[in-house]
């Protein structure tokens, strides 16, 4: 089976199954597990796929085609052009929460001078938000989150692209408000949906936290 023909199949799977981007999905599985660029996979009708490979990419698709998101299956979602690390501990990062980081960039210098470079990343999940602003600017950066397993994932991240980022469990600003933590800048995508909604949302949302989604009444 070449690699274009296995993506043509799995791309119907996925198209069947209401998959969004069947055929960007379908490629990236496969750019996942080859190593090769998706592109050239789509393009590749003459190269032999061994067995081995088949089969797990085959193993692959039946979970996507069950809705798990392709970030879990991959273990990585790009957010800032950097590689962060992703699982069913926190929420995925979203292209939309980069315009947080373009708006502390914009604040940076003025809020240093003003009231010092320490800088907060609430709600924290896969620190996604810290650990860019930690390499991108000049702050101290503290990211926090109630969420144990979403702290294990932000130290994570961190260490693997090389950012220093301090972590505290805290449930939104209560463990701040008890040490007296002045933040120059705080950061923020905290769970917002209504809970009367967070069983309806589409089938990939609901694969991450409650906890990350759910924002009360």
């Amino acid at each position: 089976m070449t690699p274009r023909r296995l993506i043509l199949q799995a791309a119907a799977l996925f198209r069947e199954k209401g998959v969004p981007d069947p055929a960007f999905d379908a490629s990236a599985l496969l750019a996942h597990l080859t190593g090769r660029p998706a592109l050239e996979l789509r393009l590749d009708d003459e190269t032999p796929l061994s067995d081995e490979v088949t089969g797990a990419y085959q193993a692959l698709c039946r979970r996507r085609a069950d809705r798990v998101p392709l970030q879990h299956l991959t273990g990585e979602a790009w957010f800032c052009g950097r590689p962060f690390q992703t699982g069913p501990e926190a929420l995925i990062p979203r292209p939309e929460t980069e315009l947080l980081l373009r708006r502390a960039r914009a604040l940076e210098s003025a809020l240093r001078e003003q009231v010092g470079g320490e800088a907060l990343d609430l709600c924290c999940g896969s620190g996604c938000i810290a650990v860019t602003l930690a390499l991108d600017t000049g702050f101290a950066v503290t990211a926090s989150d109630i969420s144990e397993p979403a702290l294990d994932l932000t130290r994570r991240n961190a260490q693997r692209l090389g950012a220093s980022v301090r972590t505290v469990r805290s449930d939104m600003l209560e463990a701040f408000r008890r040490d007296g933590s002045r933040f120059a800048l705080i950061l923020s995508n905290p769970p917002y949906i209504p809970s009367g909604e967070c069983d309806h949302l589409q089938p990939e949302v609901m694969h991450d936290p409650r906890l990350a989604l759910d924002g009360g009444a």
